[in-house]
């Protein structure tokens, strides 16, 4: 069975609250690849980098942090609402 289909039935919020999640790790991702990127120099021609457009790499990195927490702390709410601990050791392990 699936985080979103289980045997009540299909939960609407619990998938919403993955696909945020999953946006939010994403924007991590993307973020802290564009500071470490511009601290080593790799994007210095790259006019669309988000350290470059922003103009400080210390914002850039304390906002992908902040993508990073929020992540996290929406995959929590998950494993709350879902209390199955297959899933909750899907979730960990990967």
């Amino acid at each position: 069975m699936g985080i979103c289909l289980c045997s009540l039935g299909f939960h609407p919020a619990v998938c919403l609250k993955l696909f945020l999640g999953c946006i939010f790790l994403l924007t991590w991702c993307n973020i802290s690849n564009d500071v470490f990127d511009a601290t080593t120099g790799v994007d210095k021609d790259k006019e669309e980098s988000y350290v470059r457009v922003t103009g400080t790499w210390w914002g850039c990195l304390l906002a992908s942090k902040l993508c990073l927490l929020v992540s996290c702390l929406i995959f929590r709410l998950v494993l709350r609402d879902i209390s199955d601990p297959r899933i909750t050791y899907l979730l960990a392990t990967s």
